[in-house]
Formats: structure tokens, sequence, C-alpha cells
């Protein structure tokens, strides 16, 4: 099998926007699994996604640097499950940054 690359996408950029109304519950399960999708593109196995990590893999450095600061609520150059479901249109934005297209041969 050949591997043509690895296609790193924060998971269906729509998917906090789209859709017809919905309970706190869902809304937080949805970015839970967002969560843990984001963490898994960008290869962070503990659930903490670091700033230096996030950055290596965003698109536009400067905006996701921006991005990166307005939802690591506490300011320790983390972002948690947590931090992202206290801010979900920066947990939006900032799953945006990060799709990413890398080739392997």
């Amino acid at each position: 099998m050949q591997v043509t690359g690895f296609l790193l996408v924060a998971v269906l950029s729509l998917a906090l926007g789209c859709g017809g109304p919905s309970t706190t519950t869902t809304s937080a399960s949805k970015t839970s699994v967002e969560f843990r999708r984001l963490c898994q593109a960008i290869g962070v196995p503990d659930g903490r996604i670091s700033r230096e990590a996030f950055l290596a893999k965003a698109k536009d450095k400067e905006a996701a640097a921006q991005l990166f600061d307005a939802c690591d609520l506490n300011h320790d150059l983390f972002v948690t499950e947590e931090e992202a479901a206290q801010n979900q249109n920066y947990f939006e934005s900032l799953k945006n940054q990060v799709i990413l297209f890398r080739t392997t041969r």
C-alpha cells in the first residue's frame, strides 16, 4: 500500500457552525470530539495542544498565534479541551488554521 500523504484537517470545519439548534451537551460533545481529532492531526498524544506544536502546523503563523493566545485562557502556552469548549468561536478558527497538506513518498 502506498502512502500518499497525510491530510491534516481539523475535521469538518463547518461542524460547529452548521445545523439547527443544538443543546449545550451536543455542542460540548462536538467540541470534545473535534478537539481530540485536532490533537491527532497536530500529533499531540496528551490532549493538550502546545503553542509550539500548533504553530508548526498552522498555515498563517501570525493569525494562528493570535487565535491560540485567545483560546489559551490561563496563558500556560497550552490549549486544553476545557478551554476549547469555553471558546467555541475561537476554537472553530483555530481548527481552520491547521489545514495542511503534506505528501510523503
